[in-house]
């Protein structure tokens, strides 16, 4: 099945961004907001009355250069079909056109507040930059405020997230 999704307040620009030291490198993810989402899904469940789409089977999301697939999708809106929320489960994973990716359990996405949130298990991976061959971040929770792009790594297991730098070495 394939779905192009249109809503006139569609906000799902996405910028990124995570530092874990002074020379850390920019996490950064941004689609065009007038960009339709593409959705793709072996499966699809629509609950009118409660205003709610599911996806589900192999899912796939797509606005301009941003990917995101998981097992499931689920899509809420309000009266004139704007879009309030998203949230992915099972398996999710996020790719920008730069090869930068963050995955996780789940994702949650609020219209209102322009706030990303993924869940469980994050890993956030970003290629070779600057004077760094890459790095790997990882923890329980990343919170985005797409907005300000400015977002948060909390703690994994233990309470701590981790960071591994690759500096270039030479010159």
């Amino acid at each position: 099945m394939v779905f192009l999704l249109r809503p006139a307040s569609m906000s799902m620009a996405i910028f990124l961004w995570a530092c874990v030291a002074p020379h850390a490198q920019q996490f950064s993810m941004q689609a065009d907001p007038d960009a339709p989402l593409d959705v793709r899904a072996e499966a699809l469940d629509v609950i009118e009355q409660d205003g709610r789409a599911l996806f589900s089977g192999e899912v796939v999301l797509s606005q301009g250069d941003i990917r995101l697939t998981s097992d499931r999708l689920r899509l809420d809106w309000s009266e004139g079909y704007q879009l309030r929320s998203a949230r992915a489960e099972g398996s999710v994973y996020l790719r920008s056109a730069q090869q930068q990716e963050i995955r996780g359990q789940w994702a949650a996405y609020d219209f209102a507040t322009s706030t990303l949130i993924i869940g469980d298990d994050v890993t956030v991976v970003m290629p070779p930059q600057g004077d760094q061959d890459g790095a790997r971040l990882s923890g329980k929770r990343f919170t985005v405020d797409m907005r300000a792009g400015f977002g948060t790594l909390s703690g994994g297991p233990q309470g701590r997230v981790k960071g591994v730098l690759q500096p270039k070495l030479g010159k």
